[in-house]
């Protein structure tokens, strides 16, 4: 399973486009050594999370025919759940506060 990335150049009528496994995706970014509190994920536009740095079962359910993943809110963590309430993600940067220590993510 994977992502593939695409970008149009409408200038050079062009479109640069890219592939990658949500596997090698997720180690990527569990790689990701931000701070030993820092939560890294990847998100599509739906809230499912593509990659998350504390978790490699990012698998809601599959079939033959269907693979669903977890969404922010299926994570389970306070933190998650605080978040997936926000926006619909058209602001870039948002400031969190979390047991009493506040933070930013973008």
């Amino acid at each position: 399973m994977g992502v593939t990335y695409t970008q149009i150049n409408t200038v050079d009528a062009a479109v640069i486009a890219g592939d990658i496994s949500l596997d090698m995706l997720a180690k990527s970014v569990q790689q990701q050594r931000i701070s030993p509190n820092s939560h890294l994920l990847i998100l599509d536009n739906q809230q499912r999370v593509l990659a998350y740095n504390r978790s490699d079962n990012l698998i809601s359910s599959a079939t033959d025919n269907e693979v669903q993943l977890k969404t922010l809110a299926d994570l389970q963590h306070p933190l998650m759940s605080q978040v997936s309430h926000l926006p619909d993600g058209t602001d870039k940067t948002f400031s969190v506060s979390f047991q009493g220590t506040p933070g930013r993510g973008s």
